[in-house]
């Protein structure tokens, strides 16, 4: 009986519908974000990143948007959020670690997200250099097209250096490659990080 009862509570429990919250314990402003992402079960800085992007062309919606549902949903204690994170990479970066949290992620080759980032700009260059085309209108159209592209891959890269959390601890290190986390692998994070920190050490003393 007792069996037939915890089995009864366990489908009951499935058949419940998932209920949209704010996440009163992950919230940068409203916790709408962090909500969204709980109910949709990817990480919240997806959606932060979403949002911050859309802004910047939906002429406002967004932010309306934003502050209806801060208003209509409520406030709940939401579980957090466990998988792959998105986090900038401080051990492989360039210029703020982006490409390097993206590429890790992604499993890709670091070199390829930066060159996505600055394939807009690079191919602005060079067919400016080739002057490819005596029709100003056809050259006029394709520079704003290209440099709109420029703009929003300047904005998206800003947008996620501010939004996205530097993985500091071994902790997020393995979050941010989605890699099993358990007590031996945390060992072994922290071997590396001492390992990386002595060898700065070394290379510092031998500059001295």
């Amino acid at each position: 009986a007792e069996s037939a009862a915890t089995e009864e509570n366990t489908r009951t429990n499935a058949a419940e519908p998932r209920k949209l919250y704010r996440d009163r314990n992950n919230k940068i402003i409203g916790g709408v974000a962090s909500g969204l992402a709980a109910y949709l079960g990817i990480d919240p800085t997806i959606v932060r990143a979403l949002l911050v992007l859309l802004a910047f062309s939906s002429f406002g919606l967004i932010l309306f948007g934003y502050v209806l549902m801060w208003i209509i949903i409520p406030s709940a204690a939401v579980e957090p959020y466990k998988g792959k994170r998105f986090y900038r990479d401080p051990d492989n970066k360039v210029l703020g670690g982006v490409a390097g949290g993206l590429a890790a992620y992604f499993d890709k080759s670091v070199k390829t997200i930066r060159l996505l980032f600055l394939s807009p700009l690079l191919l602005s260059i060079f067919f400016s250099i080739l002057n490819w085309t005596d029709d100003d209108f056809t050259f006029l159209l394709f520079n704003l097209s290209f440099g709109s592209l420029v703009g929003f891959s300047f904005i998206m890269y800003i947008t996620l250096w501010i939004i996205l959390p530097k993985a500091i601890t071994p902790y997020q290190k393995m979050e941010m490659r989605g890699e099993k986390i358990d007590l031996a692998s945390i060992q072994k994070q922290v071997r590396q990080g001492a390992e990386q920190f002595k060898e700065k050490i070394s290379s510092w003393g031998k500059e001295v």
